[in-house]
C-alpha cells in the first residue's frame, strides 16, 4: 500500500465556524474528492479555532505530566498541558507533533466521509 500526502489550502478563519462545512468547501476548492480508505489529518489548532477556543498560554500552569509530554515530543510545556487537557487519548507522536483524539472526532470524520 502506498501513502500519498496531499496538503489542502484552506481559508483562514477568524471566528467560530463549522469545521465540516469548511472541510467540504476546502475539498471543493482544491478539486479533491475523498475516496474509501482516505485519512484526513486536521491540526488541533484548526479544530480549536473552529470551536472558538483560544487560550492565553501565559495563564496555563503545567502539570508534571505536561512537562513529561513536553520533553517527550519537544513542545512548550504550556502547549503540552493544553494537549493533555483537551484530549481523550494520546496515541503518540514525533518531535513537535502529538497524535490525539478528542470529542469523538474520529467518529465524526467517518460520518462525514460516509456522507460524501
Amino acid at each position: 500500500m502506498q501513502l500519498t500526502v496531499l496538503p489542502l489550502q484552506a481559508e483562514r478563519m477568524e471566528n467560530k465556524f463549522d469545521i465540516f462545512e469548511a472541510l467540504t468547501n476546502t475539498l471543493e476548492k482544491n478539486e479533491t474528492k475523498l475516496q474509501e480508505g482516505d485519512v484526513i489529518v486536521i491540526s488541533t489548532k484548526y479544530v480549536s479555532n473552529s470551536q472558538g477556543r483560544i487560550v492565553d498560554l501565559e495563564k496555563i500552569k503545567t502539570s508534571e505530566y505536561g512537562i513529561k509530554i513536553a520533553e517527550e515530543y519537544r513542545l512548550k510545556p504550556e502547549i503540552a498541558e493544553i494537549i493533555i487537557r483537551e484530549s481523550d487519548k494520546i496515541f503518540g507522536g514525533i518531535g513537535g507533533f502529538v497524535i490525539t483524539s478528542a470529542d469523538n472526532i474520529w467518529h465524526q470524520m467517518q460520518e462525514l466521509i460516509n456522507q460524501m
